[in-house]
């Protein structure tokens, strides 16, 4: 009995010491790109991009291309098709002046205003893009 409780109060701290150290490093990552300046570089769309995956409530994307590829044989995730969400994620790459090609993960609006082969200046912090104006 003593086992089980050692082995409890074991994963306890290993789980309350995970949590600690994710979140210190969200902290440490939120920090450095509210510090990271705002970047404005004249630019063109070159590609815009959509890709849409499946969720199940408490199932994972990567679970269920497992389950399609024929991988994972044990589990029954898609026996109820209609309960699957479509969900997408929405990608702009530019190419700027300077020659450099730049990805970003664009919201779903921004993604329908932008139109490829435009130019304009490219907003961007960091990794993230904040906006694109057409000249």
């Amino acid at each position: 009995m003593t086992n089980i409780v050692e082995i409890v109060c074991l994963f306890i701290i290993w789980a309350i010491l995970e949590y600690v150290v994710v979140q210190l490093y969200l902290n440490h990552k939120r920090k450095y790109e509210e510090n990271t300046p705002i970047s404005i570089v004249k630019a063109r769309l070159v590609v815009k991009k959509r890709d849409e995956y499946f969720t199940r409530q408490g199932i994972s994307h990567q679970a269920i291309v497992r389950y399609r590829l024929g991988l994972d044989k044990t589990s029954d995730i898609l026996a109820e098709p209609d309960k699957l969400l479509k969900n997408a994620r929405y990608y702009a790459s530019f190419y700027t002046e300077e020659g450099e090609m730049m990805k970003f993960r664009v919201n779903m609006l921004e993604y329908e205003k932008l139109i490829e082969g435009e130019k304009g200046n490219l907003v961007y912090q960091g990794k993230n893009y904040v906006t694109f104006d057409t000249d």
